[in-house]
């Protein structure tokens, strides 16, 4: 029978009503597994995942293909936002059989956990060029009765692999430079459409924020004028506000339509990065605006952020968001300045055409108030829509990086709004998700905790305490970050030097698999390092800061072709490789005065009662020089350095 109506992720739940004898991952299933000598055939997705709704109405709720599942298989549903480690090693794997990744995605194994099998997406009947479904289970179904030892050969001889390829790292050669980064990244860049690649588009707001910080005057207006294509094409939901996942297109015009929190934090750091104190990249209306959508669409009674809003609604993609010609000719015939100020794209395979909208204007503060008036109509119409479904776990993870993207907000005007958000997320997330034992949970749903937490999750933790101490200078905030680091040297750590995704006490992890590469998240354990390398600062332990160093450099020091997936790495690597500056002082505020000035990037501030408000005092290879109070200091200050 399905075992799914008592599982606490949503994606599970979506799936309890199917005719598949579903299973969660779980010691029991396994053993099952194991004693009715079939091979296990696990389906990992989440709930607002588009070709995970199609693949689970054509194939999951059919009765025959069913049949065929619970007779051959032990059938296993993941919610990859639940299992991060599970889904990462069981894409590796189908990824190292040549077929590429994404979700819905499936693979199979042997009763012992050995992938043998796998692939993503497959239809009902043979189409689009893939097998069908039934196809690829009868397939399977005879090579493990009748090519049982090929099998089993096969799957030892990938195991082995997967467990092999932990740690890519080469001996270093030479450390990479500025330019060696810059022209890795070169061949990806859009310079006509801004972002990377040229096909469909997702923000990449990592490499961005590379640029942003290491490159020249060329690719800080390249960012710009990504960021600005991300804001004023169809990324931004203009009716309601917050980012969509990514754009179909080169020219981020059709969106996949779902919302997911990880973006908005990533997407929003961003922003705030290159708005600056006066908004000079006109940004700013797009970074109040989303987390003012968030706030009030995607907050729980605890104050926790919810983690997606799909992509589909009544059964259809970006039904809620799109618009018939009758409704756009009625719009324009009541606010004509909608002719000039809105652009409506043709959303491809919808039948009669719908479209999307986006903005086609270069400013926000140029938009006229009629077309404010429209914008306010649309929104009132969608109110009488079917919305779409809100995935509503809070995930720790995910919660710590929005924490650290109020932080960022600050940075652009010391607005004391955001500075009090990033307070309080960061109250309920400890409240909430701190077991009794003083460790964490994964995810909360309906206020109830589940699971324990993984690497990403200590690894954002630790980075949103010590972002705020960074403005707020609470030392509680640097004893509460050292006892994270604690956890993850003690349940994590790994004879490399790294720490791997799962815990010592994650004990149904197939693997505990270390990863260097980003993701659609900065890697977590080069999170750990930055945060490792800033507390070895203010400690002024230049033992630990050599040793940081010298692993990231490690990392950083690979072939070219890996530094685009690791461009987290070469952002620290270059940021740490110049002298550290420890800016000693008695508030934060008055020290950004000063170093807005300075434009130093390897800084770290600590709390001096000895000073007075207004002044700093800069300690930097291993010298502390004369406190400033005033810019004629810092003026003098810089011309003697």
């Amino acid at each position: 029978m399905n075992q799914l109506s008592n599982a606490s992720s949503p994606y599970l739940l979506q799936h309890k009503a199917n005719p598949v004898y579903w299973h969660e991952w779980s010691a029991g299933t396994l053993v099952k597994a194991k004693k009715e000598n079939k091979p296990i055939l696990v389906s990992v997705g989440y709930s607002t995942c588009h070709w995970c709704h199609v693949m689970a109405h054509e194939s999951f709720e059919d009765h025959d293909i069913a049949a065929i599942m619970n007779e051959f298989f032990i059938n296993i549903k993941i919610d990859r936002e639940e299992r991060p480690d599970l889904d990462l090693y069981l894409m590796s794997a189908v990824q190292a059989m040549g077929i590429s990744g994404g979700w819905p995605l499936h693979c199979f194994l042997t009763p012992d956990l050995k992938p043998f099998y796998g692939g993503t997406y497959f239809p009902p009947v043979k189409k689009y060029g893939r097998m069908s479904w039934p196809d690829v289970l009868m397939s399977v179904h005879q090579a493990w009765l009748k090519k049982n030892p090929e099998l089993i050969q096969q799957a030892d001889k990938l195991s082995r692999f997967l467990n092999e390829k932990q740690l890519d790292i080469k001996s270093i050669e030479t450390s990479r430079s500025l330019e060696d980064f810059l022209e890795t990244l070169n061949p990806y860049m859009d310079y006509e459409e801004g972002g990377f690649g040229f096909g469909q588009k997702f923000p990449n707001t990592m490499a961005l924020n590379f640029l942003w910080n290491h490159g020249h005057s060329d690719h800080q207006s390249f960012v710009v004028h990504s960021l600005k294509n991300i804001c004023f094409r169809g990324m931004f939901d203009v009716v309601q506000a917050g980012f969509f996942r990514y754009t179909v297109d080169r020219q981020w015009a059709i969106p996949h339509f779902e919302k997911m929190a990880y973006d908005h934090a990533l997407s929003l750091s961003s922003i705030a990065m290159v708005s600056g104190k006066d908004n000079q990249n006109g940004l700013e209306y797009f970074l109040k605006s989303s987390f003012q959508f968030w706030e009030e669409n995607m907050q729980s009674a605890d104050s926790l952020f919810y983690s997606a809003m799909d992509a589909d609604s009544e059964g259809e993609e970006g039904k809620y968001y799109s618009w018939s010609t009758p409704e756009i000719e009625k719009l324009e015939s009541e606010f004509p300045s909608v002719k000039n100020e809105l652009s409506w794209k043709p959303i491809p395979h919808t039948e009669p055409t719908e479209f999307h909208v986006q903005l086609n204007i270069d400013t926000w503060d140029s938009i006229s108030s009629e077309t404010l008036s429209a914008l306010k109509i649309l929104q009132e119409f969608r109110k009488l829509r079917i919305p779409p479904s809100t995935d509503t776990k809070c995930i720790l993870a995910w919660n710590a990086l929005l924490c650290s993207t109020y932080v960022s907000a600050w940075y652009m005007n010391q607005s004391e709004n955001y500075l009090l958000k990033a307070k309080n997320l960061l109250e309920q997330i400890l409240f909430h998700f701190k077991r009794d034992d003083s460790k964490y949970y994964r995810y909360l749903k309906d206020g109830q905790p589940y699971g324990l937490s993984f690497l990403e999750d200590y690894a954002y933790l630790a980075q949103a305490m010590m972002d705020l101490h960074q403005i707020t200078l609470d030392d509680s905030l640097l004893l509460k970050c050292h006892q994270i680091i604690k956890i993850i040297e003690t349940e994590f750590s790994h004879p490399s030097g790294f720490y791997t995704m799962t815990s010592i006490n994650h004990f149904d992890a197939i693997q505990h698999s270390i990863d260097l590469s980003d993701h659609s998240l900065p890697n977590p354990n080069c999170i750990i390092y930055a945060v490792k390398y800033k507390l070895a600062v203010l400690q002024e332990d230049e033992e630990q800061i050599e040793k940081i160093k010298s692993v990231v450099q490690q990392v950083c020091s690979g072939p070219k072709e890996v530094i685009f997936s690791r461009i987290s790495w070469a952002d620290l690597f270059l940021k740490i490789s110049s002298p550290y500056w420890k800016i000693n002082c008695y508030d934060a505020i008055s020290a950004y005065l000063y170093l807005d000035k300075m434009k130093v990037q390897n800084k770290v501030l600590s709390k001096d009662l000895n000073l007075k408000e207004g002044q700093i005092q800069v300690c930097t290879n291993q010298v502390c020089y004369p406190i400033i109070q005033n810019f004629s200091d810092l003026d003098v200050f810089q011309q003697n350095l």
